[in-house]
């Protein structure tokens, strides 16, 4: 009998390449608060973080989608000096940190040349990460933000079905049978 192996899980995607690239910040997410593990000395320690995400687009074309390619940083959402958000934002900015009523999403739309550099995962993958900020120069075009649909899930699609079909009243002369069951 032959293995029964599973297909690697996810899709596979180019990294972008090394070095300096225009980009501009598309999305700034709040995260909510999530449980996240850190290691320090050997000692393993959870708990509740409020996370933030940024999702640069690079001027660099995915070949094979004809979209721009992407980075993701996930943050602590905390400004203190110490932590990689401060550092991110006052290196996007000279050293100059915003106010603390600072509203994030503002940050949507800016361009900065990211300094991209390729580390190796536990995992054995490559990852593109960024490793500094540059302001872009006033004479060079800036990048607008391509709009990327989210993907319909098989779920999403089975709840607007029940929703559709909820509004329908069921009567003698209308009963409902095994085609209105959308699976």
């Amino acid at each position: 009998m032959a293995p029964l192996i599973a297909p690697p899980a996810g899709k596979s995607f180019e990294v972008a390449k090394q070095g300096q690239q225009q980009a501009t910040l598309a999305e700034v997410r709040d995260l909510g608060v999530n449980k996240v593990t850190s290691n320090f000395g050997g000692v393993a320690k959870t708990e509740d973080v409020h996370q933030v995400l940024f999702r640069w687009q690079l001027s660099e074309v995915d070949p094979e989608s004809k979209e721009p390619k992407r980075i993701y940083e996930k943050f602590r959402f905390s400004m203190h000096e110490k932590a990689k958000l401060y550092k991110r934002v006052a290196g996007m900015f000279g050293g100059r940190v915003p106010p603390k009523d600072y509203d994030f999403t503002k940050l949507e739309g800016l361009n900065f040349d990211l300094l991209i550099t390729h580390n190796q995962g536990k995992d054995g993958k490559t990852y593109a990460n960024i490793a500094g900020t540059i302001p872009v120069p006033k004479d060079r075009p800036k990048l607008t933000i391509v709009k990327i649909d989210p993907p319909k899930s098989k779920s999403d699609t089975a709840v607007n079905v029940l929703n559709q079909a909820a509004a329908r009243p069921v009567t003698e002369a209308d009963p409902i049978d095994s085609s209105d069951i959308p699976f």
